[in-house]
């Protein structure tokens, strides 16, 4: 499937319904797993981009997001593509819009924070397959054994 990825603005109905129905299928994978429960609201910000990426037409797909924090670090957030699109490269292809954005901002770290669940297994595989390496607790987040955090350098 041929996808787009654009940055667009958060607050779009879609944009809810994307963020709400990921919601509900990371909560199930793990109840224990926090900041399950990001709205829309809590995305837009200056420092905050959000990629969607929409399927051949206008439906979208899966989403992304890059949020900048001080000394040159960004944290990937929120990626996510509907099920029956996984595997696809899709999944890929926003995570590179997002380190490329990251690039063009003067970033010369990404760090993120995923599921220690089996059904995280997917996700982990792509981040260390894009280069990311595990690290210990990144940002404000406190050090849990439900949670993977990464880091990548960028050159």
């Amino acid at each position: 499937m041929a996808g787009t990825i654009a940055v667009e603005a958060p607050l779009q109905k879609e944009v809810r319904a994307m963020v709400a129905a990921m919601n509900a299928r990371m909560s199930a994978a793990s109840s224990s797993h926090p900041g399950l429960k990001m709205t829309a609201e809590d995305l837009p910000g200056t420092e905050t981009r959000v990629f969607m990426l929409r399927d051949g037409g206008d439906r979208i797909v899966g989403m992304g997001t890059l949020k900048r924090y001080g000394a040159g670090v960004g944290e990937v957030t929120r990626l996510f593509v509907e099920p029956e699109f996984r595997g696809s490269g899709l999944g890929r292809a926003v995570l590179t819009a997002i380190e490329r954005t990251a690039r063009v901002r003067g970033l010369h770290r990404l760090v993120l924070k995923t599921g220690s669940a089996s059904e995280f297994a997917p996700a982990r595989a792509l981040y260390e397959s894009a280069g990311f390496a595990p690290c210990c607790a990144v940002l404000d987040y406190s050090p849990c054994e439900d949670n993977r955090f990464y880091e990548k350098m960028l050159s």
